[in-house]
């Protein structure tokens, strides 16, 4: 008669896999020598950035309001603050931009560089981490990261169903579609819809934002399932 199989987890051993795994995605990088001017560039955009979010909130608060109490003054604060939020938009894209020429001088001269560089912190700044799952056990392991790929896949979609998959698209031809959907519906007498204008744009922003947290994710998965794999070829035991 087969014995029964022991299909437990350890609630100890998941959170020492968590915990790992929280460090592996919140991990610093060391920030690369800038120069004085995209240090200042690069406040002034993280400071245009929060308004513009707390703008895009605001925004979202008072469309709801005029919406629902179908009133025209509110109709109104909604889209003067619609326009202060498209333009911050527009600023911290420019700002960013701005910030960026240096690093595009750089990486014109010396292409593979910076690649090369971010490469070789990363490999010395994970391998630590991943000889540590090596040491915890197998199916805690698997279990985390079946859970850490859902949150992922989660989190892009709710992207997705906000602004539209803007990785297929790109921001700059998303805003440039916008655009030429704002100048023929604005002709339209209806301030709500005006509101709902620049909200697009707000959104689209935000997801560019947030595709360094999909980047280091997509990091952390890589290191759950390397680690998974290099168990297996060196026969280490499940835990």
């Amino acid at each position: 008669m087969d014995q029964p199989v022991n299909l437990s987890i350890g609630q100890e051993k998941i959170a020492q896999v968590e915990k790992i795994v929280g460090q592996i995605t919140t991990r610093k990088r060391k920030e690369p020598e800038k120069t004085a001017l995209q240090v200042r560039l690069e406040k002034m955009a993280r400071t245009v950035r929060d308004h513009a979010v707390f703008s895009a909130v605001t925004l979202a608060v008072l469309a709801g309001l005029s919406l629902l109490f179908r009133s025209e003054t509110l109709g109104r604060v909604a889209l003067a603050v619609a326009g202060i939020a498209g333009v911050l938009v527009m600023a911290a894209n420019l700002l960013v931009i701005g910030g960026a020429v240096p690093f595009l001088n750089r990486r014109r001269k010396e292409p593979f560089a910076t690649v090369l560089a971010s490469m070789s912190e990363a490999i010395a700044l994970d391998l630590p981490a991943v000889q540590q799952l090596l040491e915890c056990e197998r199916n805690a392991t698997e279990y985390v990261l079946i859970h850490y790929r859902h949150r992922r896949r989660a989190f892009e979609t709710r992207h997705a169903l906000i602004a539209g998959p803007l990785e297929k698209i790109g921001l700059f031809p998303a805003l440039a579609a916008f655009a030429i959907i704002a100048i023929k519906v604005w002709s339209v007498n209806n301030s709500w819809l005006h509101t709902i204008i620049f909200v697009i744009p707000a959104f689209y922003v935000l997801t560019f934002f947030d595709y360094e947290i999909v980047e280091e994710m997509d990091r952390t998965i890589a290191l759950l399932e390397y680690s998974l794999a290099l168990r297996d070829r060196l026969a280490i035991p499940a835990g």
